[in-house]
């Protein structure tokens, strides 16, 4: 079984935008419960995080400067 947050790191409306009935798909197993009798699995564990490429850059892409700004003085004059 694969919960609905496991099926992508994107958002989706519903989970046939995500997957479909018969579709072979590669999981990762998260847990095996013997007395419920259940696989838990995860489609998400095995498309990577996409947060891990978020920061990555240079310096200046990660913080831009910021745009000159006038002094108090220079703006009175």
């Amino acid at each position: 079984m694969i919960n609905i947050p496991e099926l992508s790191w994107r958002p989706f409306d519903h989970p046939s935008d995500v997957i479909s009935v018969g579709q072979e798909v590669t999981a990762e197993v998260l847990g095996v419960d013997m007395t419920r009798e259940r696989v838990s699995l995860s489609l998400r564990a095995v498309q990577g995080d996409p947060w891990r490429t978020v920061g990555r850059g240079t310096d200046d892409e990660r913080n831009p400067a910021p745009p000159p700004r006038s002094s108090p003085t220079e703006a009175c004059e």
